[in-house]
C-alpha cells in the first residue's frame, strides 16, 4: 500500500499481478499505472488530468498566455509535458519555452534564466519540491514575476517554506489536501484528528508536508476499503478499493471525493479555495 514513485510501482508491477497481490493506492500520477493493470490502483490524480486543469484554467483566465514550463526530466515530467501540450491545442496559448531539471540539481538558476529570456508571463512547475521552492522564489526575487502555476508534488507549506511563503503567495496549484496551518481550517475536524494523531504518533516529517498528509489520506482509505470487504482474501480485498463511490476522508480539500468506481483516482467535483 502506498508505494511511492512511478519507477518503483513499475519495479514490482510484474510480480503483484503474476501473483495477484493487491497494491493498492500508489503514489504515482503516471496514468500508465493508473488506467492498466489489474491489481494496481492509484490515489493521487494523474499527470495528465493536472497537466489538462491547468490547461483549462489558463483558457479561461489568461487566454493569451506565454507559457514557459520548467519540467522534472522523468516519466512524471514527460507525462505532464506532452499532456499539457495536447490540452493546449486549438486555443490561443503557446509554450515558448522548456527546461528540464532532475532531483539532484543543487541549483537551477540556469534553468530559471532562460525562461525569464523567452519573454513568458506565465510559469508552469512540474517538479521535485526543492527544485519547485528554487523556482518560485527565483521569478518572484529575479523581477520576472510570471503567473505562476505548481503542481501538487512541490506545493504543500513545507515544500515551499524555502522559497519564502512570502513568494509563494498568489500561486495557483493543484493541492488537494487541506493546509493543516490555515486559519480556515482550524476548527476543521479532519485536521484536528490528523494533527492529534500526528503528534502522537511522532512522525520524522513536518506536520504541514503534503506528502505525509497524503500518507495518512491513504491509510484514511484503507481503512475504508477494510470496512466494504466482504471476506478477507485479495480478491475481496481489491474489489472494496475498486468500489469506492465518493468517499468522503478528513483531509481532502472541500467539495474533493475519493471515487474508484469506473475510474482509478481521485473526483474533482469543485475547485477548492486558495490554500495558501
Amino acid at each position: 500500500m502506498g508505494v511511492s514513485g512511478t519507477p518503483n510501482n513499475q519495479a514490482i508491477g510484474r510480480y503483484v499481478e503474476q501473483r495477484k497481490v493487491p497494491n493498492l493506492f500508489m503514489y504515482s500520477g503516471v496514468q500508465e499505472l493508473a488506467e492498466g493493470p489489474n491489481w494496481m490502483i492509484g490515489l493521487v490524480p494523474s499527470f495528465t488530468t493536472e497537466a489538462a486543469v491547468f490547461a483549462e484554467y489558463l483558457k479561461a483566465s489568461k487566454p493569451d498566455a506565454k507559457v514557459a514550463l520548467l519540467f522534472l526530466n522523468t516519466e512524471t515530467g514527460q507525462t505532464f509535458k506532452a499532456a499539457f501540450a495536447n490540452a493546449l491545442k486549438g486555443s490561443r496559448l503557446q509554450i515558448t519555452a522548456e527546461q528540464a531539471v532532475t532531483p539532484v540539481d543543487p541549483t537551477i538558476d540556469t534553468q530559471m534564466s532562460n525562461l525569464k529570456a523567452s519573454g513568458a508571463d506565465t510559469l508552469v512547475i512540474i517538479a521535485p519540491p526543492r527544485q519547485g521552492a528554487q523556482a518560485v522564489k527565483f521569478a518572484a526575487e529575479s523581477g520576472w514575476k510570471p503567473a505562476t502555476l505548481l503542481s501538487y508534488i512541490a506545493s504543500s507549506v513545507a515544500a515551499l517554506k524555502p522559497a519564502g511563503l512570502a513568494n509563494a503567495k498568489g500561486l495557483v496549484t493543484t493541492q488537494f489536501v487541506k493546509p493543516v496551518e490555515a486559519p480556515a481550517f482550524a476548527d476543521d475536524a479532519g485536521v484536528k484528528r490528523y494533527l492529534a494523531d500526528h503528534a502522537s504518533a511522532k512522525p520524522r516529517f513536518d506536520r504541514t508536508d503534503s506528502q505525509g498528509q497524503v500518507g495518512y489520506l491513504t491509510g484514511e482509505a484503507l481503512v475504508r476499503v477494510l470496512e466494504l470487504m466482504r471476506q478477507p482474501t485479495r480478491q475481496a480485498m481489491l474489489d472494496a478499493a475498486r468500489n469506492l463511490d465518493r468517499v468522503e476522508l478528513g483531509m481532502l480539500l472541500p467539495g474533493i471525493t475519493l471515487s474508484t468506481r469506473g475510474c482509478r483516482s481521485l473526483s474533482y467535483r469543485e475547485p477548492a479555495a486558495d490554500a495558501l
